[in-house]
């Protein structure tokens, strides 16, 4: 990582016309893959020990691989019933591209989200105004879900 900063200021320094040229760098192989993965009646085991409040965030992060800051931020003006998808803006990702995921095709994910509405409307009952966020404790947006 240290190699790829400094080649980017080189690269930096070539565009300002500092550098004649720029030395080569071997490419370099990154192999950070996770080899883990949670088996189904492991999910179904955790499921049930979960707090209410984290069984739909944890189900969808199992369902779409997404990652958990990515899951926290998802406001419900991305989750589009009709073309049964939910949506990630641009800049909110890792890669800072958006993405789509088809929960329509999954009816799995389509109950976590149905489940979720439910939950958000009893709490927007309770606390009197809208909740944005599709993943919330009581109102407020999960930030970490290790509390």
């Amino acid at each position: 990582y240290e190699l790829a900063v400094l080649q980017r200021l080189l690269n930096l320094a070539m565009e300002n016309e500092k550098l004649d040229g720029l030395p080569r760098f071997p490419a370099l192989r990154v192999n950070n893959a996770r080899e883990e993965y949670i088996t189904e009646p492991e999910f179904a085991a955790l499921m049930i020990e979960l707090p209410q409040h984290l069984r739909g965030f944890i189900a969808f992060r199992y369902h779409t691989g997404w990652r958990s800051k990515e899951t926290a931020g998802i406001t419900w003006d991305q989750v589009d019933w009709h073309a049964g998808q939910v949506s990630l803006r641009r800049g909110t990702t890792k890669n800072k591209e958006p993405r789509i995921f088809p929960f329509g095709n999954f009816p799995a994910l389509r109950q976590v989200l149905a489940d979720q509405r439910r939950y958000t409307d009893a709490w927007e009952r309770r606390l009197g105004r809208e909740i944005p966020f599709v993943f919330h404790r009581e109102g407020e947006q999960i930030k970490h879900f290790r509390y």
